[in-house]
């Protein structure tokens, strides 16, 4: 009876949980101006999250809150966050530039070493939002993806985790964010691109922190895409307003930026953290002696 009664319990938090965090996100985008409330609404997570544990009485120990960085062991890790963004930008813009523009020729050299010597430059503003980025990560990371593992399986977790996730960024979506606005599936494709990829990049940073046990190698990792913008690098050179006369272009643009590289390392992921699961149910599993069995 206890089991079902805490189970009850985290359903209405994850509730109360989503409702708080759509109610502060839409608004602040509503109330404040973009610059002001794209930085602010990133807090609205964190801020979530400890509202609904004054809400619900909620406590855990501090490290049940992912708050030390564990760095013993685990600074692999916090290369892999680093690495994530790099690929994903690198990666997005070399499938941008043979699927959108295949006439422009394949991809020149000096394109390529500009990007890359950017990469170095683009460190530093990573780990500069990354302070920025831990409010999003101690909502999604360190509460939302654990109590929504309490009552629902695997799989389902990071659905319902992406769908929060990306909804959360409704307001961006309707304006045009990462997919474009001007095409025959908005806004309706917005979302939906947006959950998938929420839902492949969170199995990746959940893997991260389940590893750590800390979320600030998913900060840096979620920091790092947001700043690591090298890909478009790679593009041809584009008119000024391509993305308001190209709105179709701009959308497919989007999708190879996304979707590919974060349906592929989030499947390895998450295939990773079943392993991890396995392991520990077996180590976990009283074992007979050797003398009893006949």
């Amino acid at each position: 009876m206890k089991n079902e009664v805490n189970k009850k319990m985290e359903i209405l938090r994850v509730v109360i949980y989503t409702v708080i965090v759509m109610l502060l996100i839409f608004g602040l985008n509503h109330l404040l101006p973009e610059n002001a409330s794209t930085s602010i609404g990133m807090m609205t997570p964190l801020t979530a999250h400890i509202l609904t544990r004054l809400l619900t009485s909620d406590k855990t120990d501090i490290d049940g809150l992912y708050l030390r960085a564990h760095l013993k062991g685990n600074v692999k890790y916090y290369w892999y966050a680093l690495l994530y963004g790099v690929a994903l930008n690198l990666i997005g813009g070399i499938l941008t530039r043979i699927f959108i523009f295949p006439n422009d020729g394949f991809l020149p050299a000096d394109k390529l070493h500009s990007a890359l010597c950017q990469i170095p430059l683009t460190f530093s503003m990573t780990f500069m939002l990354m302070t920025v980025c831990l409010g999003e990560e101690y909502g999604w990371r360190a509460y939302l993806t654990p109590k929504l593992e309490t009552f629902l399986p695997d799989w389902t977790v990071f659905m319902v985790q992406g769908i929060i996730w990306g909804m959360w960024h409704k307001d961006m979506l309707d304006a045009g964010g990462n997919f474009g606005k001007d095409h025959a599936f908005y806004p309706l494709a917005n979302y939906v691109l947006m959950c998938i990829s929420c839902m492949f990049f969170g199995m990746f940073l959940t893997y991260l922190t389940r590893k750590t046990h800390s979320i600030y190698p998913a900060a840096i990792c979620h920091s790092a895409i947001d700043c690591i913008q090298v890909g478009a690098l790679l593009y041809p050179d584009l008119p000024e307003d391509f993305n308001e006369t190209h709105g179709e272009i701009v959308f497919h643009v989007g999708i190879l930026n996304l979707i590919p590289f974060s349906v592929i390392v989030g499947t390895i992921a998450f295939i990773l953290m079943q392993k991890d699961k396995k392991v520990k149910i077996i180590a976990n599993t009283p074992q007979t002696p050797l003398e009893n069995v006949a």
